[in-house]
């Protein structure tokens, strides 16, 4: 069973399994991801771009890439995910990613799958077992699975182009999302978050668009809408504290947005969350009586 790597920050590489049970928010990374989903189904949204996963699909992403990850309703997806560092590559491969970029979601054929299913597991040995040559045969493992990848990939000069031309747009917008994510609860507008990128206002609203699929107004929206849920299902505050610490001073633009998002009344999630609780308190009660 391969574990998370717990102290991954000594090292340029880890590598977990993890079992996702929600949709994972629009997000990027500093370091490279490789996934291989190995049970499960969803949707995968990078760089604007959707597509449809499945067992033996694989994401790989560089830091310049956002994605997310949607599952239907109650149920869940099965990944192991390999990270690691800039460091941990050679020139070569470098070079190589250059020159051939793979697909960000794609799927494997039966035999590549149960391929890079191997080397995953060989390289989460050498790694937990803290083998003497643990570094060079970890980083000869990863350069060995993006080659095979990249073998195995079909690639197109468009393609190349247009993954060029993309990565450029996606680090401009970085930054931006950057900020968002942490003040969120501030006054947010257009012109002030294209200054910061050194962007002309309807130009970051269009590479928004078109790289994140989402508009930046909706993007802001939705950062605030999924806070305001987690305060108030999980936390104490009054719907007027947490309306105000995501960032609304108008309490009817907020009891819109909240509705239109999540098809109830921010009252109605304070009394789920109330309920759920007055439950689980009589149930200890009645399993102690008997």
């Amino acid at each position: 069973m391969i574990k998370q790597e717990t102290n991954f920050q000594q090292r340029p590489y880890w590598i977990e399994e993890k079992t996702l049970t929600r949709t994972i928010p629009l997000h990027w990374h500093t370091y490279y991801e490789l996934e291989l989903v190995t049970n499960g189904s969803g949707k995968h949204l990078c760089n604007g771009v959707e597509s449809v996963f499945q067992q033996g699909s694989v994401f790989f992403l560089s830091p310049q890439d956002f994605h997310q990850i949607e599952l239907p309703p109650k149920s869940e997806a099965e990944v192991i995910s390999l990270c690691f560092q800039d460091e941990a590559l050679s020139a070569e491969i470098k070079e190589l990613l250059k020159d051939y970029p793979t697909p960000h979601v794609f799927d494997l054929s039966e035999a590549l799958y149960s391929m890079i299913l191997f080397d995953l597991h060989y390289l989460d040995e050498v790694i937990s077992k803290h083998h003497d040559f643990e570094r060079l045969l970890a980083v000869r493992s990863i350069e060995l699975i993006i080659i095979q990848i990249i073998e195995n990939s079909q690639f197109t000069h468009s393609y190349v182009q247009k993954s060029s031309q993309a990565s450029q747009s996606l680090h401009d917008l970085q930054p931006i999302i950057g900020y968002i994510n942490s003040h969120y609860d501030e006054p947010l507008n257009r012109d002030d978050l294209a200054k910061m990128a050194h962007l002309s206002p309807s130009y970051l609203s269009y590479v928004f668009k078109k790289f994140l699929g989402i508009t930046l107004t909706d993007y802001i929206i939705n950062c605030r809408m999924k806070e305001a849920k987690s305060l108030l299902k999980n936390g104490n505050e009054s719907i007027k504290n947490t309306m105000e610490r995501v960032g609304y001073n108008s309490a009817s633009l907020f009891y819109r947005h909240f509705y239109q998002y999540y098809g109830i009344k921010p009252s109605e999630m304070q009394r789920g969350k109330t309920k759920d609780k007055s439950s689980q308190q009589q149930k200890g009660v009645e399993q102690t009586k008997s």
